[in-house]
């Protein structure tokens, strides 16, 4: 190779060449220059890993954009409900501007005209969750126990949960008024509370949301089909430069 200039264009021209991976058509000389290539070079090769990393760290991530209502009505998710006979009931008396916008964007609620019709089995709901951009409203210890048997574990770090429903944190059957066992039962279910047998009978009963255990070893091969495009785009490149090649030889020929 051929010693650099001192020239500004000429030091332009190896900086892109690093920048590009790409190796200079000249090369320094001197220890001095010699030196700084080097370090020019192994520089950029070390941001170069760096920033496919960052870029392999992002599309493995999951998102968290969508945290409530708000930001659901703003996604271009399609939502849907699940066909129960309490869903039947509790929808008619659903209030709040954003949840009726959200019946209203699953088609349930036109004009204060609900159709029912428009209800989803479970499996079909689960199903669209796992394949399409859909959310579906179910009781979460339905659908995670339907979660846990047909999600694979790397689509199980996808899933977010949304809080759609209103409800107190702690349901008890109702008595009657000014009943003389109203205390016995009050302290019957604190000391149920207390002593962990309420938290041990909901975690037997409800599904846990599925943990993400396979996050950090999402990784997949590269086979020959993923290098297609880049295969198919070097075989042009050669197909082409041969075709100047010969272009070239026979102008030469002309010219002779």
């Amino acid at each position: 190779m051929a010693e650099i200039p001192h020239s500004i264009l000429e030091v332009a021209f190896l900086a892109i060449s690093a920048i590009s991976q790409q190796g200079p058509e000249k090369e320094p000389i001197g220890m001095h220059g010699k030196t700084v290539t080097w370090f020019l070079f192994l520089a950029f090769m070390f941001l170069y890993a760096a920033y496919s990393a960052s870029i392999f760290a992002l599309l493995q991530a999951t998102s968290s954009e969508i945290q409530s209502i708000e930001d659901l009505l703003k996604s271009p998710l399609h939502v849907g409900f699940h066909d129960s006979s309490f869903m039947r009931r509790i929808i008619p008396n659903i209030i709040g501007d954003e949840r009726l916008q959200i019946l209203e964007k699953s088609g349930i609620n036109k004009m204060n005209n609900f159709d029912f019709s428009k209800f989803i089995s479970r499996n079909d709901g689960i199903k669209r969750v796992q394949t399409e951009l859909f959310a579906f409203h179910i009781e979460t210890h339905i659908g995670y126990t339907l979660i846990e048997e047909t999600f694979e574990e790397v689509e199980k770090c996808n899933l977010e949960e949304i809080q759609f429903l209103q409800f107190p944190t702690d349901l008890y059957f109702a008595i009657k008024k000014k009943s003389p066992l109203f205390e016995m039962f009050k302290i019957g279910f604190l000391i149920l509370r207390e002593r962990g047998i309420h938290h041990r009978e909901s975690t037997l009963l409800h599904t846990p949301k599925p943990r993400c255990w396979t996050l950090d070893r999402n990784f997949d091969s590269v086979g020959i089909l993923d290098c297609y495009f880049a295969l198919t785009l070097f075989a042009g490149g050669v197909i082409l430069s041969l075709i100047i090649l010969l272009i070239e030889l026979v102008m030469a020929k002309i010219k002779l």
